[in-house]
């Protein structure tokens, strides 16, 4: 018989601020705003209590997103960015060669 082994989740001593500490005792109850917010954020379960553990969790998995996603847009902006004139004429050239049924 073989054992399955769950993979181990690496646990951090993190140092919060008391704002944080506050929302997060909040959050971990269910029926509060910060809970709602929480869920609708981070789809942690709605019903029963969570631990703090649990909840930071979500709270930094939801703050992990949100930089992911704002990374991807800089990105984005940045390629948009370094399209230069030159690339713009040569795409305004083709659209027209297209349009008169010139395509190469």
């Amino acid at each position: 018989m073989t054992r399955r082994t769950t993979p181990r989740k690496k646990r951090f001593p993190v140092s919060v601020e008391r704002e944080t500490e506050r929302f997060a005792e909040a959050a971990h109850l269910p029926g509060t705003a910060e809970r709602a917010a929480l869920v609708e954020i981070s789809g942690t379960p709605a019903e029963g209590t969570l631990t703090l553990s649990a909840t930071l969790a979500a709270l930094v998995e939801a703050g992990h997103r949100a930089t992911a996603h704002q990374v991807l847009a800089d990105a984005y902006t940045a390629m948009a960015a370094e399209r230069t004139e030159e690339d713009h004429a040569a795409r305004a050239a083709m659209r027209g060669r297209v349009s008169r049924g010139e395509a190469a």
